[in-house]
């Protein structure tokens, strides 16, 4: 399995963030179709509670440290970590 890595980007036009935040994941999920990508997965800190609601809601599931390929970079920070199937 081919595996890429990508980190976090926070995206902000003109000051309407939240524009793009709506338009970033729909843009995400049409790149990975198109590259043939199957699996999304990504860490996050605890406190980020906004961030995790954000993510379940986007079809996001919870997943352990145990169930993340050994190429993912995990940062220090990270304590809860996410996957989605394409």
């Amino acid at each position: 399995m081919k595996t890429r890595q990508y980190w976090s980007v926070f995206i902000k036009v003109s000051g309407h963030h939240g524009e793009c935040c709506l338009k970033y994941p729909a843009l995400l999920l049409q790149w990975c179709e198109e590259k043939k990508v199957q699996e999304i997965f990504l860490g996050t800190t605890l406190q980020f509670l906004a961030a995790h609601r954000f993510y379940e809601k986007d079809r996001f599931t919870e997943i352990s440290p145990a169930d993340l390929p050994q190429s993912f970079p995990v940062m220090a920070v990270d304590k809860r970590f996410y996957k989605r199937k394409i």
